[in-house]
């Protein structure tokens, strides 16, 4: 039979009671006192990734870490603008556009992510990331603000930045731009073109196509150009020095004067260009109003020119081409008696070619035949021809032009007057009896005379002209006694 309860026992057991339950309690307690220190743990941690992620993303090499960015990347690591992160320019320095910048750039991860992006990013670049304190600043725009660009070009940012061209006011994107892939926002040359150059016609409508305007650094060097035998190809008969400092700083002769074709194209923008980019009706419902899409794309968007308009070329093309295709672009086929006395052959008195003094300095037809078209020569059947103008010794002699212009007056009073004598000649020598070769001779000086006549030899080449009617005389003098 076991023993009752004594008192002590019972006040022992109470006691551990209590004890037991004051641990249980401080162990809840505790509990409760840790979570916040975990929660504060772990959104501690989570801060700290959210900003080191933040920090990352600014940085050039996260912008690397989509394949699609890949050519873009290698493009501004290799340029000038490798010391720059992309933020810099990608985000504009004005207020909340960070954040803005940092919603869209989540929303371009969701697109990687859920491979619903474009396979070609587009970005914009505000002027005021440029021109921001620290980077370009306001030297761009100041006035007489000049660089040498390419090929001795000389380029002022001010007034392409500061007024307003064609109607539209330029940003910086405007010419800088990555149109080329491998380049980060460099100027390509083909921009240049479709503004100076757009709507010439392949030549100088505004002030904007002058080349001067672009051009003002002379290349000061010495060219060379081999002229060949008329008869023969292989054959060298001169060359012909030049130096641009010559004629142009010198003579002021315009530079299109022997850069005919330096301009080839016309920059038009095709309707079909649109859907490149848009797809809906109402987008191309205005393609015809040019002040709203030049404002839209231009003015308020970085579209570069080339996505809508056609390319337009220009390049040194100098005015060397074979007498043929020269004649050719004014003159119809049936002018080869000129073409042949210029070249100094056909000739039955002279047998040696003497090609005008002209075609040894490379002057084709244009350089004279500068004026308007002769009425007189206008058929649907035998072609046109221009007349010779005064401003064609303008062109190559500049303000030497009017001593040249008199010369060549003279020379071709001179050659007429020796043809009337030599004709005067061939008269009494047909009166005359000879024989057979004196009925040669007759027959090769009427030739000649008809040939000069016709393919006016006083102002072909007046050198060939004079040496053919003197072997003319020569020959007929004696059987023709006055």
């Amino acid at each position: 039979m076991g023993e009752k309860n004594r008192p002590e026992d019972s006040a022992r057991e109470a006691i551990a009671t209590e004890e037991r339950k004051d641990n249980e309690g401080g162990k809840r307690k505790r509990k409760r006192r840790r979570w916040p220190i975990i929660l504060l743990i772990v959104f501690g941690v989570l801060f700290l990734l959210a900003f080191g992620f933040y920090e990352y993303s600014n940085t050039s090499q996260f912008c690397s870490s989509c394949h699609i960015m890949k050519p873009y990347y290698d493009a501004w690591a290799s340029s000038t603008h490798s010391d720059v992160a992309c933020t810099e320019c990608h985000i504009s320095p004005e207020d909340g556009a960070k954040w803005d910048a940092k919603i869209q750039g989540m929303l371009q991860v969701f697109k990687y992510v859920t491979r619903t992006y474009s396979s070609k990013p587009y970005a914009e670049i505000e002027d005021s990331a440029c021109l921001r304190s620290g980077c370009h600043g306001e030297r761009l725009v100041e006035e007489h603000s000049t660089e040498e660009f390419k090929n001795h070009v000389v380029f002022d940012h001010s007034p392409h930045l500061t007024a307003v061209r064609r109607g539209r006011q330029l940003r910086c994107t405007s010419c800088h731009a990555q149109i080329v892939v491998g380049t980060h926002m460099e100027v390509t040359t083909t921009t240049c073109y479709l503004c100076h150059f757009r709507e010439s016609g392949g030549g100088a409508s505004e002030d904007l196509s002058a080349c001067r305007l672009c051009h003002q650094r002379l290349p000061d060097k010495t060219i060379e150009h081999n002229v060949y035998d008329p008869t023969d190809r292989t054959k060298v008969v001169s060359t012909v020095s030049f130096n641009h400092t010559d004629f142009i700083a010198d003579r002021d002769v315009a530079c299109r004067s022997c850069h005919i074709n330096a301009v080839q194209g016309s920059g038009e923008a095709k309707q079909d260009r649109c859907f490149d980019c848009h797809n809906i009706p109402e987008h191309l419902a205005r393609f015809d109003d040019i002040a709203f899409i030049h404002d839209n794309h231009i003015t308020e968007h970085n579209v570069t020119c080339e996505r809508c308009h056609e390319a337009i070329r220009h390049e040194v093309v100098t005015q060397t081409l074979g007498m043929e295709r020269a004649c050719n672009r004014c003159h119809s086929s049936m002018h080869n008696g000129q073409r042949s006395l210029y070249l100094g052959t056909g000739s039955r008195a002279i047998s040696e070619p003497m090609p005008s003094v002209k075609y040894s300095r490379m002057v084709d037809c244009s350089g004279c035949h500068y004026g308007e078209v002769d009425a007189a020569s206008v058929s649907q059947w035998g072609g046109f021809s221009r007349k010779i103008s005064r401003s064609g010794c303008d062109n190559c002699h500049g303000d030497e032009a009017e001593d040249y212009w008199e010369a060549f007056q003279d020379y071709i009073d001179g050659v007429k007057e020796r043809l009337a004598e030599v004709k005067g000649v061939l008269a009494r020598a047909r009166r005359a009896s000879g024989g057979d070769r004196l009925l040669e001779a007759i027959a090769d000086a009427e030739h000649d005379l008809e040939f000069i006549e016709r393919a006016q030899g006083w102002a072909h080449n007046w050198n060939y002209a004079s040496a053919m009617l003197d072997a003319i005389e020569k020959r007929l003098e004696p059987a023709a006694p006055r």
